[in-house]
């Protein structure tokens, strides 16, 4: 769980807390990485801190065939604010998250979006992501 908490945690301040050696937290986790206990390791960037809010798409879509929803795919791919998108079933089709500067450059976007696939796009509604902090719990703990 401490790596859990703070993956960027070094293997030293490891050795201290958990009471082992350097060496021995060392191997501990080239162990994990090897054996995909730890299948990978990211940074989470707080976009707030250089100027950029986090929103998510949710895109209503018509019925569309395979070249239509292929071409929106790419589109949302290669678009330089949406970082990665999940398709859904239910009332929404696709889940984009979205990053842009201020509300004008969010708005752009849609406008873009809607325009440029108007015949693909049903409707575009938006969240604003307020905190991107993630919370676990271990309900099995006594």
């Amino acid at each position: 769980t401490r790596l859990r908490s703070n993956p960027m945690i070094s293997y030293l301040k490891l050795a201290k807390d958990t009471g082992k050696s350097y060496e021995t937290i060392k191997k501990i986790i080239r162990n994990f990485k090897y054996k995909k206990i730890i299948k990978r390791t990211r940074a989470i960037i707080d976009t707030e801190k250089i100027g950029y809010n986090r929103y998510l798409f949710l895109i209503e879509l018509y019925f569309l065939g395979n070249e239509e929803l292929e071409n929106l795919f790419n589109y949302i791919k290669n678009h330089k604010n949406i970082n990665y998108t999940i398709e859904c079933i239910g009332s929404w089709n696709l889940i984009c998250n979205v990053y842009s500067k201020d509300i004008y450059e969010l708005m752009g976007i849609i406008n873009e979006l809607k325009t440029k696939f108007k015949m693909s796009i049903y409707s575009i509604e938006f969240l604003r992501v307020i905190n991107n902090e993630k919370e676990f719990f271990n309900v099995l703990q006594k």
